[in-house]
């Protein structure tokens, strides 16, 4: 296929999945890092000029959304996620692509996966498009900044790495 890697030592949980709206991958996708939320509102409160009573009240009241939510999730085990079938190595990154050690995607089954990435679970469903490659079919937009800002940094650390081999 020939695309550019960049090497990464991440675990990624997938699962044959389908994306119809009452599958449980589809519930655990959308329900998933619903704390953007917060930081969604904290982005649009930059563009307004708190007082500083305001602004204290704001921060209070985000605190608390938080910890209710947290309560609700330990309350009725919406935290709890599911099992995937699948665990593999994920070896190499791409912004549409992801590479696993491991042979064990089929051409284009859809899987709905879930990895780790500096402390948030991101959901997403992929597409096989060789044993151990997929492509990233569907992924929610704060999800997609975050992993592309991951992917920005390995790149940069590449770039640096080998800008470091030259001068040697």
């Amino acid at each position: 296929m020939g695309l550019n890697f960049f090497k990464t030592a991440l675990k990624i949980h997938f699962e044959v999945a389908s994306e119809d709206e009452s599958s449980p991958f589809m519930q655990e996708y959308l329900n998933l890092n619903l704390a953007h939320l917060n930081d969604k509102w904290k982005k649009l409160s930059i563009k307004i000029d708190f007082t500083e009573g305001e602004a204290f009240l704001f921060e209070m009241l985000l605190s608390l959304k938080q910890d209710i939510r947290n309560l609700e999730q330990r309350l009725f085990e919406k935290d709890a996620l599911l099992k995937l079938k699948n665990e593999a190595d994920l070896c190499g990154i791409n912004f549409e692509y992801l590479q696993i050690k491991e042979k064990s995607f089929m051409k284009d089954q859809i899987y709905y996966a879930r990895f780790e990435l500096n402390h948030s679970k991101i959901a997403l469903f992929i597409k096989g498009v060789s044993e151990n490659e997929a492509e990233i079919y569907k992924i929610k937009k704060e999800d997609k900044q975050q992993y592309d800002a991951f992917v920005t940094q390995m790149q940069r650390d590449m770039i640096k790495s080998l800008k470091g081999h030259k001068d040697e």
